[in-house]
């Protein structure tokens, strides 16, 4: 849609398995999406380092002399997130496509620095759908559960949501394994059963609906992209914005980042 010219890709990772799961999918989908014709995309940089960090200077170097056109980064802790920024400014690099997996990028330790929040201005992160701030405004129900939060909290903590659409997962398996083992003689074995069973609409959800696939995995569960940009509520103040999929969207995203071209 932007008319990017993309040849060159980074990984850099977490040695845990946060980091080394996503890497593995990143490397996977490349390859597969090479296979099919849809990019001609080169890996050219596949970092690992060791979590919790020290100093990540180095690796921040390496990526840099390989000039990926874009990088996928999968830092955990907020403080290791803080380490890893910190190195970019040090050696004033800024790729022209930075691609997280939110986590720490998105924790209240990060997130509550100014000058941490201000620094990742243009990365874009994976997040679950209705989590974002822009989208909790134009729905109701999560506003509701929003609200209630802001009532106890000087912060937003977005895993809230999923947390409480596990909560609704869980009441409904409960009580329908309860309705089929009322003298609970095998009631684990009920509850796996009714979990693999269940079934609630998105209408039902909170951010999405619940359907279990053979494998275990919540085939109605969605994700979003967002990138951090100027914020409309709070001038001269960044805040995560949804930039995809384009029917939910509300701003355009930013790129190349135009620090990668030498611009404020």
């Amino acid at each position: 849609k932007y008319n990017l010219t993309i040849r060159k890709v980074g990984i850099i990772v977490e040695s845990g398995l946060f980091g080394q799961t996503a890497r593995e999918a990143w490397l996977k989908y490349i390859k597969e999406a090479k296979e099919k014709g849809l990019m001609d995309w080169e890996v050219v940089v596949d970092i690992t380092f060791p979590a919790p960090v020290v100093d990540i200077t180095p690796e921040i170097i390496k990526l840099k002399s390989a000039d990926p056109d874009v990088v996928f980064a999968c830092p955990m802790a907020p403080s290791d997130c803080i380490k890893f920024v910190n190195a970019m400014i040090e050696q004033n690099y800024f790729p022209p496509i930075m691609i997280t997996n939110d986590a720490g990028f998105t924790m209240h330790d990060f997130w509550r620095l100014p000058e941490m929040r201000k620094a990742i201005k243009y990365f874009f992160a994976r997040q679950a759908m209705g989590c974002v701030d822009d989208q909790i405004e134009r729905d109701p129900r999560i506003k509701k559960i929003y609200d209630i939060w802001m009532k106890h909290h000087d912060y937003w903590e977005w895993g809230v949501l999923v947390y409480y659409n596990t909560i609704l997962l869980l009441k409904k398996a409960l009580e329908e394994a309860g309705k089929r083992d009322p003298t609970m003689k095998n009631f684990p074995v009920t509850l796996r059963d009714v979990l693999r069973e269940i079934y609630i609409p998105k209408e039902e959800g909170v951010i999405y609906g619940v359907k279990f696939d053979e494998r275990g995995k919540n085939i109605l569960a969605k994700v979003c992209m967002m990138q951090v940009l100027d914020d409309p509520k709070n001038p001269g103040d960044v805040a995560w914005q949804t930039v995809w999929p384009w029917d939910v969207a509300t701003r355009e995203p930013v790129v190349p980042d135009p620090r990668s071209r030498g611009l404020p």
